[in-house]
């Protein structure tokens, strides 16, 4: 077992989309520090995979996944309920899990995909999960929102008019989209809970070699 010599031992933390890529980095770094560690992912294969990984390389058993596909609304409501059955407390909520499209597809409740997987999952599981964050911080002192974004988001609009239909689709503006949407709630987000020790941050990466366009 690792030493945790940057302890988070007795935290608890949730990390979207990690079964690849950033997230699967986020979720390994997290277990080497000592926290309890769940994963969601939507393929139950890379999701085993990505557990085997992150327990055997930070020498940590205490990684979890949760199976759910998060671009549909529904699967986002019982992911949701699933954790909170589940623990008793949410230090770190890590909203990473994102995708871009170059071809137009739709969610099962009808959105176009990209903005319901880039932004309305963030939206809607944080908000599921924000009570038990409050009261996390509450009882420890603080507790964290993290949202991954990107400086693609400069290619929209501040205040776009409409969103990408199936009519002449963008795919790479729907992302940028999704990803100003993503900057906007996190800020709005933190100012509304200002002083109740729940802190939000939007994070840009940089260019990174993952495979978030291989679908």
């Amino acid at each position: 077992m690792s030493d945790f010599s940057e302890s988070m031992v007795g935290k608890v933390c949730l990390v979207t989309g990690a079964t690849r890529g950033l997230g699967r980095a986020t979720a390994l770094e997290l277990a080497r520090k000592g926290a309890r560690v769940v994963i969601i992912g939507r393929n139950p294969e890379r999701l085993k995979n990505a557990l085997a990984v992150i327990r055997q390389v930070s020498g940590n058993p205490n990684v979890d996944g949760l199976l759910a596909d998060l671009s549909s609304q529904g699967e986002v409501r019982r992911v949701a309920a699933k954790f909170l059955e589940a623990y008793p407390r949410l230090d770190v909520l890590v909203n990473n899990v994102g995708a871009t499209r170059l071809t137009y597809a739709e969610s099962p409740e009808g959105y176009e995909i990209t903005w319901a997987l880039n932004y309305l999952n963030h939206f809607l599981i944080t908000h599921l999960l924000l009570h038990l964050m409050r009261l996390t911080a509450e009882a420890e002192g603080e507790a964290r929102i993290i949202e991954l974004t990107s400086s693609i988001y400069r290619i929209s609009r501040d205040h776009f008019d409409r969103l990408q239909k199936r009519k002449n689709y963008n795919g790479v503006l729907a992302y940028a989209q999704s990803k100003r949407a993503v900057i906007t709630f996190a800020i709005e987000l933190a100012r509304r809970l200002e002083g109740t020790g729940v802190s939000v941050n939007a994070v840009t990466p940089g260019f990174v070699a993952t495979e978030i366009a291989t679908d």
